[in-house]
């Protein structure tokens, strides 16, 4: 789903006449965020909150280098790119190493998400209707 949604922001941003090399790099700064988030504050919606705006920082360097700077929107998506994979290391380096369970490469552990089901995703009823069930048919034809 998180590459599909990268996907999706880079057909936005290509028909925006922007090329936007770098989605990988917000990607990855969304997940350190995510997981510093979820760390800090001991639950994983905080995770979700932080990740959003580390995504959000990522293209806010993008956006600040090409509009403000007017860098080639390749250069500065190969820099935010280059960016993110170092500077996220070496923040989980520098937060994560003194936790018991993490390190440079892992997080320490988080609770994870409840589950949880949306009923017009999961063959249910919605409005008195059968929903379709999406995630069986996935499942059934991967």
């Amino acid at each position: 789903m998180p590459i599909m949604l990268a996907g999706l922001g880079a057909v936005y941003s290509e028909r925006a006449g922007v090329v936007n090399i770098g989605l990988e790099g917000m990607m990855i700064m969304g997940t350190w965020f995510s997981a510093w988030g979820a760390w800090q504050f001991g639950n994983p919606w905080w995770g979700v909150v932080f990740g959003i705006i580390g995504g959000a920082i990522g293209g806010l360097i993008h956006a600040i280098a090409t509009v403000t700077f007017a860098v080639d929107h390749i250069v500065s998506g190969v820099a935010v790119n280059i960016l993110a994979v170092g500077g996220m290391r070496f923040l989980s380096a520098v937060s994560y190493a003194p936790d018991s369970g993490g390190g440079a490469t892992q997080s320490p552990h988080v609770a994870g998400i409840g589950t949880f089901s949306l009923p017009f995703l999961a063959g249910g009823n919605l409005f008195g209707w059968k929903s379709p069930d999406f995630f069986g048919w996935l499942e059934a034809h991967r």
